[in-house]
């Protein structure tokens, strides 16, 4: 793997790592407030609260990832187009192809 791709790929993982986790609070609280009118009353104890919680994560999980990993590569991208390194890679003969095979591995 050449330097420029690991480049790339760290470049990712931070912003993907902070939107996976806002947007899984998000999701995860807007499916809470959703849900709570059904628990309300019932008399559940708190073992079956976070077994339904963590069974329906999967799906919340499927939502989020998807939606970080655009919000990474459009802050990745973004971020090397404005300081030039897009343009500075290009130069060097590096093709559009090239650079965004590291971020399609990613994906």
């Amino acid at each position: 793997m050449k330097i420029f791709q690991r480049y790339i790929l760290r470049e990712h993982l931070s912003p993907f790592t902070l939107a996976l986790i806002v947007l899984l609070f998000l999701l995860l609280t807007n499916f809470l407030l959703r849900a709570v009118d059904r628990f309300l009353g019932k008399g559940l104890g708190i073992g079956i609260l976070i077994e339904y919680l963590f069974l329906n994560l999967a799906w919340i999980g499927v939502l989020a990832v998807p939606m970080a990993v655009l919000v990474a590569t459009l802050m990745c991208f973004g971020r090397m187009s404005h300081d030039n390194e897009i343009t500075a890679m290009r130069t060097s003969g590096i093709s559009y192809a090239t650079i965004l095979r590291p971020a399609l591995l990613f994906g």
